[in-house]
């Protein structure tokens, strides 16, 4: 019997944890950017994104990511169960908060773990098994020093592992469904950036065939090129000099929205740049999201869809949503 390990994977749609974990993780990345992924490009998105460490506000920048990124590495109190509890209590524990698994403990340091499966193979095989019949003794550990990269596998062929101290008492329980969030956290910055440059591409491109200026914009001397050429700079300092966003019509503010665009400029470069955010790129993040949906207003208002389509956004333009699953509840 395999249960999904928290409420976020079940939101993401997901169905089993270990090896599966890489659907998981294509369904959270596809619910944040609309697009379908499959395994492979998933684990690339996620061994990537981990490695840039953005939303860590503990880690200085050029050291080493451990596993102890991760919330759930280190919890207190971290619910678990002793040798001589009762299979009655583990199983209260374990469907009271939804777990998959529950440490089990001699004194402070773990001995294994009981899970859905192997409570389920020692009943089968006696109806009156004690808690330390359904102990799984071979429950997989890492050290809360281990390299999260390296330790990724381990914790996916298994769907969790246990994360111990440096006195080796345990120091909490690490899932696939918080690779998952992980995932989330760090991935979608990047992926709404992304969604609003193919937005300010097909505004760019609207303003140029609507003949506000020639097919081509000359940006700070440089060669004249087309839209799908021009960096995320480039391209809202031409929309600004277009005055697009008055252009547009679109019921918002101009300025505001000038000013908020050109906040995401300063947003990328601090992420691209692995520098921790300041408040006030914080706040940009916060907001990127609804800036994203009230761009796309602005495009359906224009009727630039189409020609956001050709320049390879997949999303269809005047519905897209980004879609952001609430936070799960503290677990271990």
């Amino acid at each position: 019997m395999t249960l999904t390990t928290s409420a976020y994977a079940s939101g993401c749609g997901g169905k089993a944890i270990g090896p599966g974990a890489p659907r998981v993780f294509a369904r959270c990345l596809g619910s944040v950017s609309g697009r379908t992924f499959d395994s492979a490009q998933t684990v690339k998105w996620f061994v990537s994104a981990l490695s840039l460490l953005l939303v860590n506000k503990t880690r200085e920048p050029g050291s080493d990511l451990t596993i102890a990124y991760l919330p759930s590495a280190t919890v207190e109190p971290v619910f678990s169960v002793n040798e001589s509890d009762s299979v009655a209590t583990a199983r209260t524990l374990m469907e009271l908060h939804d777990f998959s698994q529950l440490p089990v403990l001699h004194g402070r340091r773990p001995v294994g773990a009981v899970t859905w499966e192997s409570i389920g193979k020692a009943l089968l095989n006696d109806v009156n098994a004690q808690l330390r019949d359904c102990i799984d003794r071979e429950a997989p550990t890492v050290k809360i020093t281990d390299e999260l990269l390296d330790v990724i596998p381990k914790i996916n062929e298994s769907g969790y592992a246990l994360v111990l101290g440096p006195d080796r008492t345990l120091s909490g329980i690490v899932t696939s469904a918080d690779l998952g969030v992980a995932l989330d956290q760090l991935a979608r910055p990047f992926l709404l950036i992304e969604r609003l440059e193919f937005r300010l591409r097909a505004l760019l491109n609207w303003a140029t065939q609507r003949d506000l200026a020639d097919r081509t914009i000359d940006t700070d001397g440089e060669p004249d090129r087309a839209p799908d050429e021009h960096t995320l700079g480039e391209l809202v300092t031409a929309l600004n000099r277009l005055e697009v966003w008055r252009r547009a019509d679109a019921f918002f503010d101009p300025k505001l929205m000038q000013e908020q665009v050109g906040r995401v400029v300063a947003l990328r470069n601090q992420l691209m740049h692995f520098r921790p955010l300041e408040k006030a790129e914080a706040d940009t993040l916060a907001v990127l999201p609804q800036l994203v949906r009230m761009t796309d207003r602005v495009i359906a208002t224009v009727g630039a869809g189409r020609t956001a389509a050709s320049l390879g956004e997949s999303v269809e333009i005047p519905t897209a949503k980004s879609s952001h699953p609430k936070s799960p509840p503290e677990r271990n």
